[in-house]
């Protein structure tokens, strides 16, 4: 194990996304994540936090550890990952647009898929959200529990 650790390269990434959630009265918005991590040959294994950022009606965070394995080892190399964490969101909506609002912290996951860029930068897509979601009985086109959302984005890794 720990000769495993030696052999691992540590980086520090910084990242930039697109936000798309899942339901449409959350309006689309952008996300900023820093992220602490390993890199192996075949598996990269993180620590991420990340917020939504702009003027939409959602504010999301996710602070997470994630573990993904790095398919081929080129250049160019496609990878696969799954993560869990905290998830916390806050949803400013008014009757007019069909929802209430809401603001919910619950237990999340991660899903990602993309290819690592000569081992120093990361394009990919990523499904987050909540493991179990509670629909409300008042206003049933929105989840009480935070809504999914589809991210697509770049990384830097340094």
């Amino acid at each position: 194990m720990l000769l495993a650790l030696l052999v691992a390269g540590p980086y520090f990434g910084a990242g930039a996304y697109f936000v798309r959630p899942s339901e449409s009265v959350a309006d689309r918005s952008a996300a900023l994540s820093l992220e602490l991590g390993y890199q192996w040959k075949h598996a990269l294994a993180s620590l991420t936090a990340l917020g939504t950022i702009g003027t939409g009606n959602m504010n999301t965070t996710l602070v997470a550890v994630k573990g993904a394995w790095i398919i081929t080892d080129t250049p160019v190399a496609p990878f696969i990952g799954i993560g869990v964490g905290v998830f916390a969101q806050s949803l400013h909506c008014d009757p007019v647009r069909g929802c209430d609002g809401f603001s919910k912290s619950a237990a999340g996951s991660v899903a990602e898929a993309g290819v690592l860029l000569f081992r120093h930068a990361i394009a990919s897509v990523q499904l987050i959200g909540p493991f179990e979601r509670v629909q409300p009985a008042i206003f049933p086109a929105v989840e009480a529990t935070p809504i999914p959302l589809l991210l697509i984005g770049f990384r830097v890794l340094g």
